[in-house]
């Protein structure tokens, strides 16, 4: 029967049987099920494509060391079908004699054929195939080898798999000529996985000037920002790359301090330092740094006149980044200059809100006087003594200071003050939130900020009564911030499905709920929306992505994250206006992909973020590693997938679930809300 099947396959009078309904109706994954793998091993050299296709699709569904020779057999078919079938399974099989026919595939394919070996050796091997394939690159011309092996790096840059290490290493060990943007590349990918050698390599790279290790005349040597020799951003990034280093191992700045004098020589060199390097300084508690950063922070330059029109003083706009990264130091010397600086607005009665910079000639004296109250304020956030919230918040409660350095400050109380100071801000937030005049209303909202960030469970009920009509929305979110910002009971919850009937606090109330409540409680709430307008669900997923505009170490530490997560797959599920509600893994998603840079006191990074995770899906309970497996899931992180993979126990077990899951995706099924909740309910009960 096999053999028969076999041969109407072969002579493609089985590709086109069609079903009733439509479609094709073989499946040839069945036929190869019927045949069996050993004897269908056999038929790698049959003459026709569509066998030996399907011979290497089978094969490379089931890589076992015992097919190698066949594998390498087919990798070297002349037709791409089957070798790049074939180069799937083969880079997944764990043995060295796989790697050189993938290599010398590689190197002999141009366009797509390339592409198509370069995905078997990054979804097979992951990021140590994509380092030994730097070898495959073709050397002439020098533009074809360059592009070439950019396009790697850019690839072990997505894949961020921590087993690359190694490879990248001894890559950089043994090409010790290769030109140095290489080794910074190095340096940068072993970062990113969270590696401390790589604080050589940015080391070096720090010392370097674009303008003499590029050549102009080699167009081929572009970046981001343009030709290399324009811009300073591989030293900008390495100087990230280095600051976030020395978050993920604050144990180690002995290691980390190989590149102190490199980047204090490029921050000294420069008309204004870049704030990455004040950062990196701060992190590793630099001596020599301290010095100047407590010059750039306090400069002498008196403040601008009223009525001066002109740039801001470089040494004020330096001023604001270094006060923040002085409180970083914990630099006790700086502590009362940075409390000082909030009273840096001498006339009382100067009015530098953003409405009044608008007239009387003071834009200027405005602007910096809010760069200051910035600075300070967060360098406090960093410092976080509690003796600072009395003043912080008379600074927040002065309106005619700049709403942008209130706002700041009212995050440094989060992280200064102590449980008693943070009911005191929940009571503020609440009677400041009853006043009807737009100046005190935006002391409600800025106090809801801090509430956000530490929050306050006990001051949800109270605050839900806050979300009424006549309140501005950007304060209404704020507040909506503050009570989701932990999970919420059900006497809360019932308040604020109440809200939800009116037109007029609707969105700030199902913003609570999806971000406190559990998966049953934000599934129904967006279900809520299906008998609204699509305009009106429009607005929800705006409200709910602005609402991830900062993270913060917390939010990973408390459980937020992984509540947002769950809830985003959760709310997918629901089915209104005929389809699944995907807006809101969307919306997260791009957040995640917003986590690029520092953003402030606390924030998190994506790549100390992702070293978080892999840490919890490692050592934490096995709740705690499912959710962080989950997440990074959802963040299609599949190098950090890949290596869990090899862990034993559940943390293997879960990985290897997640990255199949992240290769093969099924397409999200919208189920009605009843039969969501039960699945859900099921779910808890177990």
């Amino acid at each position: 029967m096999s053999k028969e099947a076999i041969d109407l396959y072969r002579d493609g009078k089985l590709a086109n049987v069609q079903r009733l309904g439509g479609g094709v109706a073989f499946d040839p994954e069945k036929l190869a099920e019927l045949i069996g793998l050993d004897e269908l091993s056999t038929m790698a050299g049959d003459k026709s494509q569509a066998v030996r296709q399907l011979v290497a699709t089978m094969l490379a569904k089931n890589p076992d060391a015992k097919y190698l020779d066949k594998l390498i057999q087919l990798v070297n078919d002349p037709e791409i079908e089957v070798a790049g079938q074939a180069a799937n399974g083969l880079a997944k099989i764990p043995d060295p004699r796989s790697r050189d026919p993938l290599l010398k595939k590689l190197g002999q394919s141009k366009g797509d054929v390339r592409e198509r070996f370069l995905g078997a050796l990054k979804d097979g091997i992951g990021g140590e195939g994509l380092v030994l394939a730097l070898d495959a690159v073709q050397k002439e011309p020098e533009q074809t080898w360059w592009f070439q092996t950019k396009q790697l790096f850019d690839l072990i840059e997505q894949l961020a798999d921590p087993r690359a290490a190694e490879a990248l290493v001894n890559w950089a060990e043994s090409h010790p000529d290769v030109h140095p943007h290489w080794r910074s590349e190095v340096g940068m990918r072993l970062a990113e996985i969270g590696d401390l050698r790589a604080a050589k390599y940015l080391a070096e790279r720090m010392a370097m000037d674009p303008l003499k290790i590029y050549d102009k005349g080699k167009m081929h040597q572009l970046g981001r920002g343009g030709h290399l020799s324009s811009t300073d951003d591989q030293r900008v990034w390495a100087a990230r790359m280095l600051a976030d280093l020395a978050m993920m191992h604050p144990d180690k700045k002995a290691e980390l301090a190989v590149a102190e004098d490199a980047v204090l020589g490029w921050l000294t060199g420069k008309p204004q330092p870049h704030a990455n390097g004040l950062r990196f300084l701060a992190n590793i508690k630099s001596e020599s740094g301290l010095k100047k950063l407590r010059e750039w922070a306090f400069p002498d330059e008196p403040l601008p006149k009223e009525g001066a029109r002109a740039q801001p003083p470089d040494e004020w706009v330096t001023a604001q980044s270094a006060m923040r990264y002085l409180g970083r130091y914990g630099d006790t010397e700086s502590y009362d200059k940075l409390v000082k600086m909030l009273d840096s607005k001498k006339d009382k009665k100067l009015d530098i809100t953003q409405e009044g910079l608008m007239s009387g000639g003071k834009t200027l004296l405005g602007m910096v006087l809010r760069a200051i109250g910035v600075g300070a304020s967060e360098g406090l956030a960093e410092f976080g003594n509690p003796k600072s919230v009395k003043r912080l918040m008379e600074f927040v409660e002065d309106d005619l200071w700049h709403e942008e350095a209130r706002l700041a400050a009212c995050s440094a109380i989060a992280w200064s003050g102590t449980p008693d100071d943070l009911k005191e801000v929940a009571k503020r937030a609440i009677a400041f939130g009853k006043e009807e005049k737009a100046s005190k209303i935006f002391i409600a909202g800025c106090y809801a900020t801090t509430l956000a960030l530490r929050p306050v469970p006990e001051a949800q009920s109270d605050l839900v009564e806050l979300l009424t009509p006549d309140m501005p929305i950007p304060v209404k979110n704020a507040i909506a911030q503050a009570i989701g910002s932990a999970p919420i009971d059900k006497a809360v919850k019932d308040k604020l499905f109440e809200k939800m009937k009116s037109d007029d606090t609707r969105n700030a109330a199902a913003l609570a709920l999806i971000l406190g409540g559990d998966t049953s409680t934000a599934a129904q709430t967006v279900a809520l929306y299906g008998d609204k307008s699509p305009e009106a669900l429009q607005d929800l997923k705006d409200t709910y992505f602005r609402a991830f505009g900062f993270w913060s170490d917390e939010d990973a530490k408390g459980g937020n994250l992984y509540r947002w997560v769950e809830n985003a797959e959760a709310i997918a599920r629901v089915k209104i206006f005929d389809g699944p509600q995907m807006w809101a893994i969307d919306r997260l998603q791009a957040q995640f992909d917003n986590l690029s840079w520092d953003n402030g006191p606390h924030s998190e990074t994506r790549v100390v973020l992702r070293q978080r995770l892999i840490r919890d899906a490692k050592g934490g309970d096995d709740k705690r590693k499912e959710q962080a497996i989950r997440t990074l899931r959802f963040m299609k992180e599949q190098g950090p997938l890949m290596a869990l993979s090899d862990e034993k126990g559940l943390t293997g077990e879960l990985a290897k679930k997640a990255w199949h899951e992240l290769k093969n995706p099924t397409p999200i099924k919208a189920e009605n809300l009843n039969e969501l909740q039960a699945e859900q309910q099921s779910k808890m009960k177990k």
